[in-house]
């Protein structure tokens, strides 16, 4: 009865306001739906709240298929954390058409799941698939449902960006991690909710794409939307079809005013009962617009001829009337945009990503404000629930784009969109806070370069996905910096040839991704080639070739080639000195490298003397607060603990500690790692208690922060279990080992030299509690790796050795001790 009542108010609200909008004050209809919605949407909030007074269900899915029910969020009142609702969800359309069968299908299979249900809304462009999938959520999202996601998932770069928003809202990520890194502790976290969460993939087009990033588990709906027919396997399938007569008439009556059923139905047969089409259609027809008929807009219709305004459509027809409504749609605007402003808006908008622009990219599009409201009350963009996004339907956006190429404008109007997208990335740059934004640009900028542009245009774009390669870099978005980069040094070998200075770039920034995954042996195969290149295009002083030679010597000294790191960065330093003076931050870099490759080979002395000199510098030069300084002194105090000056070690990372987390913040990568050095000199001096506190609070930190596959949190998972060993809590220590060393195989490779630590590390922990033949295979595979790729002179292999000779003395196996030591297995 309660239910009964709340729909019987709605009708009646919306009833009284549609009356009082349109009658007495006379309104035009657009302003007396809205009226009436407004009312019903306040009427139905507070019956519904009384409608479950005293803790009444709504009512079960298998016992009543209604739209506007399902679960509520657990908890007593107001105990319940914020409701989170994160992407883009698409608001109601104008005279939305209730599609009641197929909602109260999509709810009732989506609530049998209990935790977890992938639903398939499959159907061809502009039937209204997202449109109802939106209205699924939106009613979960009155209901109270703790976490409703809507992520547009028509590319895996897009997948992750909504799923790494999720990472952020929830606490799990901080700018500077992987987007993947982030999305797949988003996706753990929202597995492990409570429940229940709504989870929508819109525009899905890769079945496997969303089976990988599908929960399995937990209080879960998942609903994905798609054109394609093969993603059955995934779910329980809702096929939405064209509207029916009954709902097309009842559509249009409701967006025209008109009250002449029969001209509705010929309209709706004419556009092929495809919504997308009434919604343009509805929008230009009715009293005081452009066609106050049916059949005013029917006879114009008539007239059109789509093969005289676009270019024949190949391997891909438009929908049945999509084209000319849209056609009809853009006619009107023209008439009713004396300006252009608005029409203008709507062809940079056609041209880029169909996940739309943010607010700092429509000042770019636009100067006139009106604009985007003008195309909003024409149906020509999406109504989002957040009103800080301007989205244009894929169809309508290749109406424009083929309209403007038949002008013969596109590529005038792609040059200006990529000038535009250019002041709105640098305004942007590499600012941490903006890195949802900067993955947005990256959109836009491989978006337009799928479409046909002159030689002048492609080369800017070119430029200007170059420097997005690079603030991917700056921000951590190694996935994006990858996936962005391999195509973008394809793209310039192909337009500048291989010899040009951005080439050139466009390789570099490609092998610092690299580098940054592990991936050492091609990050290193593309230094030489850039290095190469650069000294015979640019010159041997050109600052691009000294910044190519010092990267590449800093890689050698990742995989053991130290002889020839120590050459590259002393040459490097000489040169620099000699062309961009003493003082330059390239100097100063290059001098604190040179100091880590003489830290490498033994060389303690010199090393300190280097980065004792490099912090005065940079504290003269940059300030005692700027993160190169901060960074200079945490090196030394390593360099202090190393020799064991561990007074003077901890004052510095104390000092450097309380620096970083004023100036950076505590959740900031820089001062995880100087907490995690700090208990690590705590240990040193024998603060074992503060040192395990330190370790554990670190890698709860970096757990939530980065991810539980960040290296800087494998890093601090080996320290703990180096401070648990340290006293004498060796299964706890043995248990992080092997996780660690499990963890780092998995994601960094198993010769990364971090690996190679993990499994030095646990041999060792083994050794200390007696599991000595495992402890030594493990010595003697981790010796074999080192050697093949270090060589046999990196520190690292020689340790090894010496652990190796220690374990076989141990059991007796003196013809196996090949060095001298003194000490056990050694920790790294």
């Amino acid at each position: 009865m309660r239910w009964a009542t709340v729909i019987l108010g709605a009708v009646v609200a919306g009833a009284i306001g549609w009356w009082a909008a349109a009658g007495p004050n006379h309104q035009d209809s657009d302003v007396a739906v809205g009226v009436a919605a407004a009312i019903v949407t306040i009427v139905v909030t507070a019956l519904t709240k009384w409608a479950n007074r005293d803790g009444h269900p709504i009512p079960d899915p298998d016992q009543l298929a209604a739209r506007d029910t399902g679960p509520l969020p657990p908890g007593a009142a107001g105990t319940d954390p914020p409701q989170m609702v994160i992407g883009d969800l698409p608001g109601q359309a104008v005279a939305w058409q209730d599609r009641v069968e197929l909602l109260d299908r999509l709810t009732v299979m989506a609530g049998h799941g209990r935790t977890v249900v992938v639903c398939a809304v499959t159907g061809q462009r502009g039937i209204g698939k997202t449109q109802l999938a939106a209205a699924y959520a939106r009613a979960r999202v009155a209901e109270g449902w703790p976490v409703v996601v809507w992520v547009v998932a028509d590319t895996p770069a897009n997948l992750v960006t909504g799923l790494d928003a999720l990472g952020a809202q929830a606490g799990v990520r901080q700018p500077d991690t992987d987007p993947v890194d982030a999305a797949r502790a988003a996706l753990a976290w929202l597995r492990a909710h409570s429940g229940p969460c709504l989870l929508v993939y819109d525009n899905a087009v890769d079945p496997d794409l969303i089976r990988a990033w599908t929960p399995p588990v937990g209080a879960v709906h998942t609903v994905v939307t798609t054109t394609r027919h093969d993603f059955g396997n995934l779910g329980e399938p809702v096929d939405v079809t064209l509207f029916t007569p009954t709902e097309a008439v009842t559509y249009l009556r409701a967006r025209t005013g008109l009250t002449d059923d029969t001209g509705a139905g010929e309209v709706a047969e004419q556009l092929g009962w495809l919504p997308l089409a009434l919604a343009q259609a509805g929008a230009v027809i009715g009293p005081r617009r452009r066609y106050r008929s049916y059949r005013a807009y029917l006879d114009r219709l008539a007239t059109m001829s789509v093969t005289d305004m676009l270019p024949r459509p190949s391997g891909d027809p438009y929908p049945h009337g999509a084209a000319e409504a849209i056609l009809l749609a853009l006619d009107d605007l023209a008439a009713n945009d004396p300006d252009g402003h608005a029409r203008n808006l709507l062809d940079h908008l056609a041209v880029l990503a169909p996940t739309g622009v943010d607010p700092a990219m429509l000042a770019h599009l636009t100067d006139d404000d009106t604009a985007a409201v003008v195309l909003a009350e024409r149906s020509l963009t999406i109504p989002t629930v957040d009103t800080d996004r301007t989205v244009v339907h894929r169809l309508v956006q290749r109406v424009v784009r083929d309209h403007n190429q038949h002008l013969g404008r596109l590529d005038t109007l792609l040059s200006d969109t990529v000038d535009r997208l250019d002041a709105a990335a640098q305004q942007t740059g590499e600012q941490w806070a903006t890195r949802t934004l900067i993955a947005d640009y990256v959109q836009h900028a491989q978006t337009l370069a799928t479409h046909p542009t002159d030689e002048s245009t492609t080369r800017r774009l070119l430029t200007l996905r170059i420097w997005m390669q690079y603030w991917l870099g700056r921000v951590h978005s190694v996935s994006a910096a990858l996936t962005h980069g391999a195509a973008l040094v394809e793209d310039c070998e192909r337009v500048l040839g291989p010899d040009h200075p951005e080439t050139l770039e466009s390789r570099n920034d490609l092998a610092l991704a690299y580098q940054a995954v592990g991936r050492l042996d091609e990050a290193i195969d593309l230094y030489q080639r850039t290095l190469a290149d650069r000294e015979r295009v640019l010159g041997p002083d050109h600052p691009d070739t000294l910044a190519s030679r010092n990267t590449l010597g800093g890689a050698y000294r990742l995989v053991g080639r130290l002889d020839e790191s120590i050459d590259l960065v002393q040459r490097t330093l000489a040169d620099r000195e000699r062309v961009l003076g003493p003082d330059h931050r390239a100097t100063l870099a290059s001098r604190n490298d040179v100091a880590n490759a003489y830290w490498m080979v033994g060389r303690l002395g010199e090393s300190i003397d280097l980065v004792q000199r490099t912090l005065a510098d940079r504290e003269r030069v940059l300030g005692s607060d700027h993160p190169e300084t901060l960074a200079s002194r945490n090196v030394l105090a390593s360099s202090y603990q190393m020799v064991g000056r561990l007074d003077e070690a901890i004052d510095l990372q104390q000092r450097t500690l309380a620096d970083r987390e004023r100036i950076l913040g505590s959740d900031h990568p820089d001062a995880l790692v100087s907490r995690n050095d700090l208990a690590l000199a705590y240990q040193a001096v024998g603060r074992l208690d503060e040192a395990v506190e330190l370790c554990q609070r670190t890698l709860s930190d970096c757990e939530r922060v980065l991810g539980p596959d960040h290296p800087h949190t494998l890093g601090s998972r080996n320290d703990l279990a180096y401070a648990y060993q340290a006293v004498g809590r060796l299964d706890e220590a043995i248990d992080l080992h092997q996780r660690t060393l499990v963890d780092r195989e998995r994601v960094l490779g198993p010769d990364h030299p971090d690996t190679l630590t993990s499994r030095n590390n646990l041999a060792g922990a083994y050794q200390t509690v007696g599991r000595l033949d495992e402890a030594i295979d493990l010595h003697q595979r981790t010796l074999a790796d080192r050697e093949r790729i270090l060589g046999p002179d990196h520190p690292e292999t020689l340790a090894s050795r010496n652990n190796l000779a220690g374990a076989c003395e141990t059991v007796g196996r003196l013809d196996e001790a090949i060095d001298p030591h003194d000490q056990p297995a050694a920790q790294q």
